[in-house]
């Protein structure tokens, strides 16, 4: 009888041992899914950080794109104006080259005869040489700083003048050797 006894007790220690490994492992478990679960919160936590950050970058690209694009448009109808502005000067200084190119005439001197040393030149010599604007020449013939038609230096020194009229500004140049275009501002400066 107290052999039984003896056996039913070890047996019940031995299903203790067995329930207290379980236990054991079923603690080990539960803090190996503890880890594992915090791990999957932390990363979530930062998945939306991330999240957020790209969010933000996007944003910020597009505001970028925008203002881009805003500043594109304005510099494209600045660009139009400003290329169209001297569209229409150039145009204006074709214009007055071709017609003084279609004269054969330059108006005669106050003797009453043809100006000495005056020969024809075209559109391509106009649009280089000419160192006055002119709306600068025409100010000063309005403002009486220039003549109605100037004398044409004649001497071979390189320093051309430029005859004026006040309503047809008909222009003629003599033969001149060429000059620095510092040389022709300070030429022109004299006219």
């Amino acid at each position: 009888m107290f052999a039984s006894i003896t056996e039913n007790m070890q047996n019940m220690e031995k299903q203790v041992g067995d329930l207290l490994a379980l236990a054991s492992g079923m603690r080990n478990t539960l803090g190996t899914a503890a880890l594992l679960l915090a791990q999957i919160e932390a990363n979530y936590v930062n998945g939306c950080a991330e999240r957020r950050r790209v969010d933000a970058l996007a944003m910020e690209l597009q505001t970028r794109l925008a203002d881009l694009t805003g500043k594109t448009a304005a510099a494209l109808v600045t660009g139009y104006a400003e290329h169209k502005s001297f569209s229409d000067r150039l145009s204006g200084v074709q214009t007055q080259a071709d017609r003084i190119a279609n004269d054969r005439f330059v108006k005669d001197d106050e003797k009453g005869g043809p100006l000495p040393g005056v020969e024809y030149v075209g559109l391509e010599w106009f649009m280089t040489k000419l160192s006055m604007s002119r709306k600068v020449v025409e100010n000063r013939i309005t403002n009486g700083a220039l003549p109605e038609h100037d004398a044409v230096d004649d001497t071979g020194q390189g320093r051309p003048k430029f005859l004026w009229a006040k309503h047809n500004a008909l222009a003629a140049v003599a033969r001149y050797r060429e000059k620095p275009t510092n040389e022709r501002g300070r030429a022109a400066a004299h006219v």
